[in-house]
């Protein structure tokens, strides 16, 4: 999505957000697709399901764009479960996300929180099956 708010607002990051307390990974994946994508069909890549994300990411507060291990939160040190999906609906991008669009090449420059790492990892493994 393209970050409509926050210290990275204009830039491309990737939906997600908090699981709540009691609220399982799925639902929250589902609760940050309605909210911010007013989409709630989805299905996970295979190999990927709630019990095993795709990637555990590391972000510090420490400025991350030149790290190529590494993202950037400049609000705490956070360990995010990633995970690849297929929305299965078109998205309409509402509250934090500006604009939604498909990615297919990484531009480091317009991602935000150094999340081109995340991106290109995922890129390189959905071209290789």
């Amino acid at each position: 999505i393209k970050r409509a708010t926050g210290s990275q607002a204009g830039k491309l990051t990737i939906l997600g957000g908090r699981i709540l307390h009691s609220e399982t990974v799925e639902e929250s994946i589902h609760r940050h697709l309605q909210t911010d994508l007013q989409v709630g069909l989805f299905a996970y890549f295979e190999g990927i399901s709630e019990d095993v994300p795709f990637i555990v990411q590391q972000y510090f507060q420490k400025d991350s764009s030149d790290s190529d291990t590494y993202g950037f939160d400049p609000t705490k040190h956070a360990l995010a479960l990633t995970y690849l999906i297929e929305i299965k609906e078109t998205p309409n991008p509402v509250n934090e996300a500006s604009e939604f669009q498909w990615i297919d090449s990484i531009n480091e420059k317009v991602f935000g929180f150094n999340q081109q790492l995340v991106v290109g990892r995922a890129l390189d493994h959905l071209s290789s099956h």
